[in-house]
């Protein structure tokens, strides 16, 4: 993956492309533990999300990366 990408003559980190694609699975990831009912096992919710959002990164960070 590139270091930046130039759009109309602004440079954007490469990062946040990959952020910007995190966040929407995200989101569909934690529509789908919400109707499984993961969040009433969890301790503190805030906190799950997150632990998760900065799994999800990693893991696409590793995948981009490799």
């Amino acid at each position: 993956m590139p270091h930046e990408f130039t759009f109309s003559g602004i440079l954007i980190p490469g990062l946040l492309l990959q952020l910007l694609l995190v966040l929407f699975g995200y989101a569909g990831v934690e529509l789908m533990l919400a109707r499984i009912g993961v969040f009433r096992w969890v301790w503190h919710p805030a906190l799950f999300r997150i632990g998760l959002i900065v799994a999800v990164f990693s893991l696409v960070g590793l995948y981009v990366r490799f």
